[in-house]
């Protein structure tokens, strides 16, 4: 077990996969090491891989809740990936197999008195794919129990409505998770995300409007008001209805509706052209998160667009960097971090890392990645390779429309310009 987390830690996914493969062999009741070997599995997206292992398992323990919402799970991510392929057949294929995994769950669960929620939750994700809606609904009814619990059963509940045409009951549906979820701000949160997709956005407004005025007090109204009225063009509006959501958190001193508030505020002032606003909110995030890698390369990130922070910027990126070295933004950041302090070596040593982790995960290898590699080789003095990587990405770029990438490609046209 030791030494596939250190294997994995080093990048050395196969190897660490294969530890364990071999721990399994030697001996078939090692839980601990099938439980970090399907999580390894999981996190490499390897579902087959995945699949299978459940299939073991569930062998050995055929009364297990967790293994067959795993394999119900696994089943859901396989068909997700077969759907955005266009590959209809096989998705349904394997929503079907989920469907039967996650019915098992839901029985065994009501046997056991155990994980009642979760596998009626999974089994009526998959019922929605399935368009299942009626049948669903019904479920739902007969397992309320009128606690917070109840609220992902709700929010299923209003999707079957919503996606059967019956938009007011799906919002009489929202607003009963809503009533639940109370002033829990991660619950509201998830609740008024989903409220935000039912109807137009005037009808859905006025609704949280008339919400406000009956509780004044939950953050997370003010915060989904502000977001309708920004959709709406109203941008004053809703920077007034987040300054009086951040008063109201900072009173209640809860840090969860603070976060909140400084992740759409911040964003609000980077779009209004307010960047040392933006900045300033995530100078305030950084204290009560001062670990949180997110918000440290966050505030790199925008500490990097002046001149005169760079060292400060470095800093942070590279605190980023530590606590999180495999994410591919905190990567892309901390290179461009180093890019601008001057240290070209240790740029490209992590720009080969962002590239590369790009492509273990077969994701789309950015322009930017690209161009940070080039960036730094030039720094080094190797103009041709550096020459060639900006011309293939500004080859990338000619027929974009994109504005950010209209800045990149003038930066790219610049920096070559100076290879010359």
């Amino acid at each position: 077990m030791q030494r596939s987390r250190v294997l994995w830690r080093l990048r050395r996914y196969d190897d660490a996969i294969a530890e364990l493969r071999s721990a399994l062999v030697g001996d078939p009741n090692y839980d601990a090491a099938r439980q970090q070997l399907m999580g390894f599995l999981r996190d490499q997206r390897r579902w087959a891989e995945l699949a299978n292992l459940y299939d073991d398992s569930l062998e050995k323990h055929p009364d297990s809740i967790d293994l067959y919402l795993g394999a119900g799970e696994t089943a859901v991510a396989r068909a997700r990936e077969y759907a955005a392929n266009e590959d209809t057949r096989r998705a349904a294929q394997y929503y079907e197999q989920a469907l039967s995994q996650l019915q098992r769950a839901w029985k065994l669960s009501q046997e056991q008195g155990q994980l009642q929620t979760r596998s009626l939750a999974s089994l009526g994700e998959v019922m929605l794919q399935l368009r299942q809606y009626d049948e669903l609904v019904k479920m739902i009814d007969e397992n309320l129990q009128g606690t917070r619990e109840d609220v992902p059963l709700l929010l299923h509940k209003a999707e079957a409505y919503f996606r059967k045409g019956e938009k007011t009951a799906a919002l009489q549906e929202f607003e009963s998770a809503l009533t639940l979820a109370a002033d829990d701000a991660n619950l509201s949160e998830v609740v008024l995300r989903e409220v935000s997709r039912v109807g137009e956005v005037p009808d859905i407004l006025v609704w949280t409007r008339k919400k406000l005025a009956e509780r004044s007090d939950w953050v997370s109204l003010y915060l989904l008001a502000a977001y309708l009225e920004q959709v709406q063009g109203n941008s004053d509006e809703a920077l007034n209805l987040m300054l009086t959501g951040k008063s109201l958190a900072e009173n209640k001193e809860k840090d969860d509706d603070l976060i909140r508030v400084y992740s759409q505020l911040s964003n609000l002032y980077e779009r209004i052209g307010r960047p040392d606003d933006s900045l300033e909110v995530y100078r305030q995030w950084q204290k009560i998160r001062p670990e949180d890698p997110a918000v440290l390369n966050n505030l790199a990130y925008r500490l990097l667009q002046g001149e005169a922070n760079v060292d400060e910027a470095v800093d942070f990126a590279q605190k980023a960097y530590k606590l999180v070295p495999q994410d591919i933004n905190v990567m892309d950041t901390y290179a461009l971090a180093l890019l601008k302090q001057g240290k070209f070596v240790q740029a490209e040593r992590i720009a080969q890392e962002v590239i590369r982790e790009a492509e273990r995960r077969n994701m789309v290898v950015l322009p930017e990645f690209e161009y940070r590699l080039a960036e730094a080789l030039a720094g080094q003095g190797n103009k041709a390779r550096a020459r060639e990587l900006m011309e293939g990405v500004l080859n990338r770029l000619k027929d974009s429309q994109s504005q950010s990438d209209a800045v990149l490609r003038k930066d790219v046209e610049a920096s070559l310009a100076e290879l010359d």
